[in-house]
């Protein structure tokens, strides 16, 4: 028997489909997850406000730690007391106290044990108070003011008893001997006035009272330098908050300060706590503008990072762009940083100085900020690539090992079909399954061969040649016997590709051009004239069954002769020439009965 299958896909381009599907839907589950879920988006977010905690949480450490820093009102009424004490005892006016050597000299020795204790109790580099009655806008550069400036470099540390830890940074030099407090390197016996203006820590304060005639309470005129300074002589920058000294009666007659140096206010607001230690800093900074604008620009007061870069900073102004509240973009040395930016409410709203906005900013490169989300994202792309390229050589290696039993046993199984007269030897493939779907074809292939070899002998022994098709559209498979064709004398070979409409469409041909005639619905008989064999005769019955159309073949032209020629004896007299045996039977029969009818009268 020949079959003939329709071309489909082999074990493993199914298998190995199936796996490739599997692996697109979970990398498309991935990708989905990460993209449709905007991770990337929400850890940048995350970063951002991890930023914005860090600052506005030293933002409140820092308000605080100036907010005390900036409470001399106590300080300035103890000196005023002392003033109004000395003036009154010595029955002199201010102008005379300040500007008496010796006068001021008292002054400031009575009034330095408080100055050194409220410096102890601040955060503070150092103190100072500086005494003058005369117009600034109107005295002259370089001219010396009397004054007592003491520092303290470390204030974290506890105080010696003996103030050993303390320098005098200006002073006279009687006071140096009374304190017993070591001079600094830049020392000076009093202070030069600079007329820096509003930088100063005297100018801005001083003046502001001196031309105010309504007189705001003292903590009104605080100031703080706007920019760094160093004092003649030294080169530790610091800033400053000063307030006036006024007397009941009005008098301005100088100011008290405190002092914090950058390296000091660098360990208050530490740039290593922000995120990617070492890549952004925070900045103390200062601006005329309103934080909710669009775009503000501001001055950088101090760093608080070390970099030589970050240092060069100061005094410089950088434009920054509000992207959210208190978040700013700004473009520095051509790179993109964003800030979190918070203000530091040093002044009254009703304040002389309350039009300058100090600001703490922590700034971050964005690429260092959203480093640990580029660095996941990039690890989750090779992840990615990498579940991909292995996916797919382990989709391969599975298919080529799960395919290689499956198409092993099918090439078996194809080779016991080429040879019919055995029963197939199919080998174990190690998957239960398939060995007993082995099993079972070696038993049904037993079968079969011993059923096909009892039916071969009994159409060998048969005394007419038979053969047979057999059609399934379910499957669309035939299958045809070898002498099939040339039992309906077709010279077709039993090799050639076959498939349904092929074969119905030669069965069509064949009996439209030699039916002889239908016995019944289902039988046909055909006449076929092969030339030097003469005449033969075929018969055809074909059966239905659901999907399935079962034909057989019988070759009938010696029955078919013999039939004829019976039914041409049977039907020809050659002696009175007649075809039709019956019309003869009836002439006879009527000669005879008038003989018979006549010898009877003649015996009556």
């Amino acid at each position: 028997m020949r079959q003939h299958r329709k071309q489909g896909k082999s074990i493993f381009q199914f298998i190995f489909a199936a796996m490739l599907i599997v692996l697109g839907i979970e990398v498309a589950l991935l990708i989905g997850t990460l993209y449709f879920g905007n991770v990337g988006m929400q850890m940048n977010r995350n970063a951002i406000e991890i930023l914005k905690k860090q600052v506005e949480n030293r933002q409140n450490y820092l308000q605080n730690t100036l907010e005390e820093t900036q409470n001399l009102s106590s300080l300035a009424g103890t000196i005023n007391t002392t003033v109004e004490n000395q003036t009154a005892v010595e029955n002199i006016s201010v102008e005379e106290l300040v500007n008496n050597e010796d006068r001021s000299t008292e002054l400031l020795e009575t009034v330095s044990d408080s100055l050194i204790n409220v410096m102890r109790h601040r955060s503070v580099n150092g103190i100072f108070v500086i005494l003058n009655t005369d117009d600034l806008d109107e005295r002259e550069i370089d001219s010396f003011m009397p004054c007592v400036y003491i520092r303290d470099q470390d204030p974290t540390t506890t105080a010696s008893e003996r103030n050993y830890d303390l320098l005098l940074e200006r002073s006279p030099v009687k006071l140096v001997k009374s304190l017993r407090i070591s001079t600094d390197r830049g020392w000076m016996p009093a202070i030069k006035y600079k007329g820096y203006g509003k930088n100063g820590i005297v100018y801005p304060v001083f003046q502001t009272a001196y031309k105010d005639s309504e007189k705001l309470n003292v903590s009104d005129y605080g100031h703080w330098t706007p920019v760094s300074y160093t004092l003649e002589g030294d080169d530790r920058p610091v800033i400053a908050y000063s307030i006036p000294l006024i007397l009941s009666d009005g008098t301005v007659y100088g100011v008290v300060g405190v002092e914090m140096m950058t390296s000091y206010i660098q360990e208050l607001i530490p740039y290593e706590e922000l995120q990617n230690s070492g890549t952004g800093t925070y900045l103390l900074a200062e601006t005329a503008d309103t934080l909710s604008d669009s775009e503000i620009s501001v001055n950088v007061i101090n760093p608080s990072s070390r970099s030589n870069r970050w240092l060069s900073i100061p005094d410089e102004e950088i434009k920054m762009t509000r992207t959210e509240k208190n978040i700013y973009e700004a473009e520095i040395w051509k790179d993109n940083y964003i800030a979190s930016v918070y203000p530091l409410t040093l002044y009254n709203k009703n304040a002389p100085f309350s039009d300058e906005q100090w600001l703490l900013v922590g700034i971050v490169q964005d690429k260092n900020l959203y480093a640990f989300t580029n660095h996941v994202m990039l690890l989750v792309k090779l992840t990615i690539f990498a579940t991909l390229l292995f996916g797919l050589l382990s989709s391969f290696i599975v298919s080529r090992r799960l395919a290689k039993p499956v198409a092993s046993l099918s090439d078996e199984v194809e080779a016991a079909q080429q040879n019919q007269e055995s029963i197939p030897n199919l080998s174990e493939t190690g998957i239960r399954e398939l060995d007993k779907f082995s099993t079972a074809i070696t038993g049904l292939s037993r079968e079969v061969l011993n059923t096909s070899t009892k039916f071969l002998r009994i159409m060998e022994m048969a005394s007419v040649e038979i053969g047979g098709y057999e059609l399934r559209f379910d499957t669309g498979s035939v299958f045809y016997t070898e002498n099939f064709f040339s039992i309906l004398g077709i010279p077709l070979s039993a090799e050639l590709p076959m498939n349904i409409e092929k074969f119905r469409e030669i069965l069509k041909e064949y009996t439209e051009k030699n039916l002889y005639k239908t016995k019944s619905g289902s039988t046909k008989l055909y006449c076929i004239r092969i030339p030097e064999k003469g005449v033969r005769y075929v018969r055809m019955e074909v059966k239905n069954e659901n999907w399935v159309q079962i034909g057989l073949v019988e070759d009938v032209t010696v029955s078919m002769r013999e039939r004829l020629r019976i039914e041409h004896e049977r039907d020809y007299d050659t002696l009175t020439g007649l075809y039709n045996r019956r019309a003869f039977k009836r002439k006879s029969e009527a000669i005879f009965g008038r003989r018979k009818k006549s010898d009877m009268l003649h015996l009556l």
